[in-house]
């Protein structure tokens, strides 16, 4: 607006004094040029002056605008040319410049204040390695994770490895989801499942249940064989079954069999899946009731044909077992494992930033007439109806009828390794001023670890950690309460949206414990300012303060 009116004025001025020099053979009678007539008679200078700077002001008015937008555009162009041409940019991987397919975005990437990021897939590769075994007390797997590494300097020289048996190949499909090693010193899962021994069979069955408890399809591509499935947990899960000897085969959707190759021997085993209770992340698990041949029941220790293989989180089902039968099992035998002696395995593989799930079966000799109530269940539409709305129906009810007095199989544990450079993308973000944080629902160990290495926690600071053990009110901030919450001011969502917000915010402030958590928060924040590094803006010194952090 200024440029437009000083080209105005500067226009009109210009005008007057030309008019006013010009010959007087060039004027007419009343004194302007003949072949320029003047569209104001009449008046004085400073009327004319006004007239001629309003003229212009209709002449430039959309000469401007259109300018500005050219050389905007301009701008823009040579930015991204400077920015694809970037060798710093550059991806050597996959030979490729920076890609900048929006060039409108340019303008707004110094206005970033704040990145929220996912975990999974962004900061890591989503390419999941399966590392850690524990079974009936025993752990099998060694060697640090590429995350823990990056965490500990340690010069200590890596202990011998033991060699796998010649039978456990694997396919190059799988190879890449399998990174297990054992040290000669190490327990190993070879040895145990040689023997004739409980603990062989609980191996043997925990192995069957990695190869059959998944949603994984094998696909042919190029006649190349590959491992196509939803989660690539799952995918490492039946990596690590072939790998000790119970190979996943053939998928017969239409007759509800799951075919796997036992290497040692080279037989293969026709497992009919009877029901499968998908993953859900209300339920956190999945199941899935099977009846496996004579030869893997046998393999397995004996018992019932008809069992159901239960994985999940450890927050789940060790709250499903059966806990008489734990303590028996531990009282009987000296290496048993209870409850809290997992928990506790689970925690320590947690602070090395892997990724946990614990299995667990149960004998299902009834299973004939559980199945006849289910599948009855199942053929009602308004508890269909009920089960597709998340409200109490049958079908969940006869699911959480067998999902109970499980008997525990084991735990595992992937690793999912951080992809290239992403520590010191981020140091450099927390450079600039800009505050990272992780969106994540993993454990709070491996949470602050994978953080710590990411270069999204600093590696001195003041660690302000908001959960249920250090705010044991936050039990009571339920989810039924929460939702409620949203309930309430649900006609604002689709009206106005800064509203809802708003209203939303206001209303879980009310909660008790949320003030409290925001008391915490502001003392901490004072406690920081003033030892200094904490100011009013929210940055620490370097960047870092109370910025960055992890949201689980």
């Amino acid at each position: 607006v200024a440029l437009l009116v000083f080209i105005c004025i500067l226009g009109s001025t210009i005008n007057m004094t030309w008019r006013a020099e010009l010959p007087q053979h060039e004027l007419d009678d009343r004194g302007e040029p003949w072949y320029l007539p003047s569209s104001v008679t009449g008046v004085g200078d400073a009327a004319e002056w006004m007239a001629l700077t309003c003229s212009y002001f209709l002449l430039f008015c959309s000469l401007v605008p259109i300018s500005f937008y050219v050389v905007r555009n301009m701008i823009f162009v040579l930015t991204r040319f400077f920015m694809i041409n970037d060798l710093r940019m550059y991806d050597e991987s996959t030979d490729e410049p920076c890609q900048v397919r929006c060039m409108t975005l340019l303008e707004e990437l110094g206005q970033v204040s704040h990145i929220f990021s996912d975990k999974t897939g962004t900061l890591t590769s989503n390419c999941m390695q399966f590392r850690r075994l524990l079974i009936d007390g025993v752990e099998f797997g060694s060697g640090k994770t590429a995350i823990a590494q990056a965490l500990q300097s340690s010069t200590r020289s890596a202990a011998a490895l033991r060699p796998p048996p010649e039978w456990a190949n694997q396919r190059p499909c799988t190879r890449q989801f399998v990174s297990y090693q054992e040290d000669e010193n190490s327990p190993s899962i070879w040895e145990a499942m040689e023997s004739e021994s409980p603990m062989a069979a609980a191996c043997r069955e925990l192995f069957i249940a990695l190869a059959v408890n998944h949603s994984v399809l094998l696909e042919k591509v190029d006649s190349e064989v590959h491992l196509s499935a939803s989660s690539p947990d799952e995918q490492a899960f039946v990596a690590a079954a072939e790998l000790f000897g119970y190979e996943f085969v053939d998928r017969q959707a239409d007759r509800g069999v799951i075919s796997i190759l036992e290497k040692r021997c080279s037989v293969i085993h026709d497992v009919e899946i009877l029901e499968i209770f998908p993953y859900e992340s209300s339920r956190k698990r999945m199941s899935i009731i099977v009846k496996l041949p004579d030869a893997l029941v046998t393999k397995s220790g004996g018992g019932s044909p008809f069992r159901l293989y239960c994985k999940g989180a450890d927050s789940v089902v060790l709250t499903l077992l059966d806990e008489a039968r734990v303590e028996l099992d531990h009282a009987r035998t000296a290496s048993a494992t209870t409850t809290k002696q997992v928990q506790q395995r689970l925690d320590d593989w947690a602070e090395e930033a892997l990724r946990t799930l614990v299995w667990a079966k149960r004998e299902l000799p009834e299973y004939a007439a559980w199945s006849s109530r289910y599948e009855a269940a199942t053929r009602l539409p308004e508890q269909v109806a009920l089960l597709k709305q998340g409200l109490p129906n049958q079908i969940s009810s006869l699911q959480e009828e067998v999902e109970c007095k499980l008997t525990l199989l084991g735990a595992t544990a992937v690793e999912d390794k951080l992809q290239d450079d992403v520590p010191a993308v981020l140091k450099d973000l927390r450079e600039a001023g800009i505050k990272i944080w992780m969106l994540t629902g993993d454990k709070v160990g491996t949470a602050k670890n994978i953080a710590a290495a990411c270069n999204i926690l600093p590696a001195s600071g003041v660690l302000a950690e908001i959960s249920e053990e250090t705010f044991e009110g936050l039990r009571a901030l339920s989810n039924a309460w929460i939702q409620q919450v949203l309930d309430e001011h649900e006609g604002f969502r689709t009206t106005d949206a800064d509203v809802y917000a708003e209203k939303v915010v206001s209303a879980l402030r009310q909660h008790e414990v949320v003030r409290d958590v925001e008391a915490e928060l502001e003392r901490l924040a004072e406690e920081l300012e003033a030892h200094g590094a904490f100011d009013a803006s929210g940055r620490g010194d370097g960047g870092g303060g109370v910025g960055p952090g992890v949201a689980q």
